[in-house]
């Protein structure tokens, strides 16, 4: 009944996952629990197994990639834009 965005990325040897929200597997010690952050990717979709087999819910995850060429449109039309 809920969804999660965020980006997946690597550091180091250790897959991790950006998003912002609640931070409760984060890769660096910090005192603030909301925000935007890098977490454990692992940590993280161990959570929301946790999570569905509580509620008895389907889980379903699925990853996508940027499209190179829209990033490169997004990019030259707002270096166009006068300011």
């Amino acid at each position: 009944n809920s969804g999660y965005t965020g980006i997946i990325s690597k550091n180091k040897d250790e897959w991790t996952y950006i998003n912002s929200g609640y931070l409760d597997n984060s890769m660096t010690p910090t005192k603030h629990r909301k925000g935007v952050g890098e977490e454990v990717l692992r940590e993280e979709i161990k959570n929301w197994l946790e999570v569905s087999a509580k509620r008895k819910e389907s889980l379903m995850i699925t990853i996508g990639q940027l499209n190179p060429d829209k990033l490169v449109e997004y990019q030259s039309k707002r270096t166009s834009r006068t300011v």
